[in-house]
């Protein structure tokens, strides 16, 4: 299921959850959003707020496990 692209081409929505708090981040992105693009997206939306995190768990995506 896709969602409908955004005025600034956004079709799909990078969740990342804090273990410890629950707190949830929803960054909009593309659907073939690249391993690099979501590093990037990682440093802007949550290392810039909350600081590097101390572990990251995948959801074992390919994009993930190959080039990251």
């Amino acid at each position: 299921m896709c969602l409908p692209k955004s005025y600034t081409m956004k079709d799909a929505i990078l969740t990342v959850v804090n273990g410890f708090s629950k707190m949830g981040h929803f960054i909009p992105c593309r659907q073939n959003i690249t391993a690099k693009e979501i590093a990037q997206l990682l440093i802007r939306d949550i290392v810039r707020l909350h600081g590097v995190p101390l572990t990251i768990v995948s959801d074992r995506d390919p994009r993930c496990t190959s080039n990251m």
